[in-house]
């Protein structure tokens, strides 16, 4: 089968299950999901870490009851997944050849069958491009060209996610690619690289690279949640930022980091809090519905504060004034002409037993 064929099925096994799902749908309140996870330190648990007081998306899912990310370990899985789920394969400072090398696409894509894994979620590339490896300061301080960019941290990290893709796409798992974040907005990494105009030129790069991310998901069928789009709206540019964002009234500090709910980041300045990460929980839910066909309820403004602790602070519902509806952040590939002739049978056969019930 040629490559082309093969992503055309893959392409084709997407539709069917997004149509399936929405025109003959299951019965109501079947909103669990089964949840595998490849990526880095923005999915690998935080009870592993320092930061454990608080929680990012993938314990917010779980917690909440509305992801099944498999047990933990009674004393370890073994790297990459230590104590953590069992079908939580993101490791905390991977980026996407540690992800290739240590297995973490082979390892969820046998879980699919075996464990009965529904939704899978790949968000890698922050640390090919992180403040603390010398690509950012080469970048930074304009040591590379366009050229140099592309084929040393471009291509390795685009052939990295396309073999990711191949193992974990043909097993027919609802799966989403997540472009990259910029590591710039971090208060670590503005505090050693301070000129917002070098840092965009950063983000520039980074840019680039998620562009290449969304055609070779589209390539596999794989819808993209465009993750850096949806920083840009919280943080705003380097160089106009935005420095607070209110979740139910209540004001978030996107230029701190420490142990309060109300601080942007943990106390590493690094990762994001428990809010910050609740509201990717969010976008990452709103995928799953838009992409698939779910119909799971997303966090209100009072339960991410509630999960964060600070429940009792709530004035009012504020946030989606400030980033819109989720859902813009979440990229379709357009179908081909065969799934459209296979969609088109399938809401035939749909309507016609709706019609006879």
């Amino acid at each position: 089968m040629s490559k082309n064929t093969t992503k055309n099925a893959h392409l084709l096994i997407a539709g069917v299950v997004v149509l399936t799902v929405v025109l003959c749908p299951a019965s109501p309140g079947l909103a669990q999901i089964t949840l595998g996870v490849m990526g880095d330190s923005l999915s690998d648990e935080y009870a592993e870490q320092s930061y454990s007081y608080a929680d990012n998306w993938v314990e917010q899912l779980v917690d909440a009851g509305v992801a099944d990310a498999g047990p933990v370990a009674v004393s370890s899985w073994g790297e990459p997944r230590r104590t953590g789920y069992e079908y939580n394969w993101a490791r905390y400072a991977a980026d996407s050849g540690d992800m290739i090398s240590t297995g973490q696409h082979t390892g969820l894509a046998g879980q699919v069958a075996s464990k009965g894994i529904t939704h899978a979620l790949l968000m890698i590339g922050a640390n090919n491009f992180a403040f603390f490896d010398p690509v950012y300061y080469d970048i930074y301080n304009g040591n590379l060209t366009p050229e140099q960019i592309q084929t040393q941290h471009i291509d390795p990290l685009i052939a990295d996610i396309d073999t990711a893709l191949q193992t974990v796409t043909p097993t027919g798992v609802q799966l989403m690619v997540c472009t990259m974040p910029d590591y710039g907005v971090v208060p670590y990494a503005q505090s050693m690289y301070p000129d917002p105009v070098k840092r965009d030129a950063v983000a520039a790069a980074i840019s680039v690279a998620s562009d290449q991310i969304i055609d070779k998901a589209f390539e596999y069928g794989v819808p993209v949640v465009d993750l850096e789009g949806i920083l840009l709206t919280v943080f705003g540019t380097h160089q106009d930022p935005n420095n607070t964002l209110q979740v139910g009234g209540v004001s978030i500090d996107l230029e701190s980091g420490g142990g309060g709910a109300t601080n942007g980041f943990v106390d590493d300045n690094i990762h994001p809090h428990t809010l910050l990460q609740g509201m990717l929980a969010n976008l990452f839910i709103e995928g799953f519905n838009k992409a698939y066909g779910d119909s799971i309820d997303t966090f209100s403004d009072q339960e991410l504060l509630n999960h964060a602790g600070i429940g009792n602070l709530y004035v009012t519902d504020t946030l989606d004034a400030q980033i819109g509806n989720y859902r813009d952040y979440i990229l379709v590939p357009e179908p081909s002409t065969p799934i459209l002739l296979v969609l088109g049978l399938i809401f035939m056969t749909c309507y016609r037993k709706q019609k006879a019930s």
